[in-house]
């Protein structure tokens, strides 16, 4: 996980991936199983049944957890410009 936080602790911006031993249709059960199936190679990576990204970021009064897709994309263009750069 990276990412920045005030030094009073009050605002903060995290971003990493959860590395799960099960796969993303095996959490689930019933239709969303059957639903989840599809996508289930797009998240198999490095041994683990899922690699899903995620984020935390807001305020420490009101925080908010959700998925980051997009921050994904942004890392590999940092890194793809810091390899350029040497």
């Amino acid at each position: 996980m990276t990412g920045q936080y005030s030094l009073d602790g009050n605002i903060f911006d995290f971003h990493g991936t959860v590395k799960l031993d099960a796969k993303l249709s095996q959490m689930t059960t019933g239709w969303k199983s059957i639903l989840l199936k599809p996508v289930d190679p797009f998240f198999h990576k490095h041994g683990a049944g899922a690699e899903v990204p995620f984020k935390i970021t807001g305020r420490h009064e009101e925080p908010r957890f959700g998925l980051d897709f997009g921050y994904k994309n942004e890392r590999s263009r940092v890194d793809h410009e810091e390899s350029a750069v040497r």
